[in-house]
């Protein structure tokens, strides 16, 4: 019968068009529904990337429920990172095998500051989650803001000062009508935005009528940096907060 001749040329066009559209779907970037209580971490979490990552894809975004993020990599990478697929394959190609050596690479410790924008990018989405709880609207990343930060702390580094005034002309060095707030202590032991918490004047300067802001963190190395006269023995990781209205 006709309908026998015509079903194999039938299911071979609807297989063409499914290819075809399977494969201009899955490169298309990946997009997600905010819910009740979702952060970036969680957001992330979903396609296996960092809040760091999401956030930066979408930086008009205030994760509010219902909006739409983006999520920076194509649909089918996203499924593979999800199933875990990535990382057995990490784990396959990091695991010694038979007659194979790996060579251990001896990397020198840095001699200065380096620039720690993960910890930074961290310690802000804390912020703004806390500000959340207080009802409070979350502030916007200014970029501005971040560079004065961390020209703030490269100066303090580099002069071998801790403070909002200049060590020789006690002149504010806050480099913009907004508010400041400064910490410091051993790196992978200090928190930032729990030292802050614990102090009332940093405390609510973050949680002010503020609408923009950024965090800077540099680790320093060990006895490069003098506090106070001590030679600090340890690295330490020296933290810088702006806001601005």
């Amino acid at each position: 019968m006709i309908w026998q001749r015509l079903a194999p040329s039938i299911l071979r066009l609807f297989s063409l068009l499914g290819g075809i559209a399977l494969g201009v779907w899955l490169p298309m970037p990946s997009t997600v529904v905010v819910g009740r209580g979702d952060t970036w971490a969680t957001i992330g979490a979903r396609c296996g990337l960092s809040a760091q990552e999401v956030r930066r894809a979408n930086p008009g975004a205030r994760l509010r429920e219902g909006e739409a993020v983006r999520l920076p990599i194509p649909r089918w990478r996203c499924y593979i990172r999800r199933w875990g697929v990535e990382r057995a394959f990490a784990q396959i190609l990091a695991t010694p095998t038979p007659g194979r050596k790996i060579a251990i690479v001896q990397t020198p410790a840095p001699s200065g500051p380096v620039e720690r924008r993960d910890l930074a990018l961290q310690a802000f989405e804390r912020i703004n989650a806390e500000r959340q709880k207080q009802g409070l609207p979350p502030l916007a990343w200014d970029e501005g803001l971040y560079q004065a930060a961390l020209a703030r702390a490269l100066d303090m580094w580099e002069r071998k000062y801790f403070s909002h005034n200049d060590p020789e002309t006690g002149v504010s060095l806050i480099p913009c009508p907004c508010g400041e707030v400064l910490t410091t202590g051993p790196a992978g032991k200090w928190d930032p935005v729990e030292a802050w918490r614990k102090s009332a004047p940093h405390w609510s300067t973050l949680m002010g009528g503020y609408h923009a802001g950024a965090v800077a963190v540099i680790w320093v190395p060990p006895r490069s940096w003098s506090l106070k006269g001590v030679n600090n023995p340890w690295p330490q990781v020296l933290a810088v907060g702006l806001v601005r209205r």
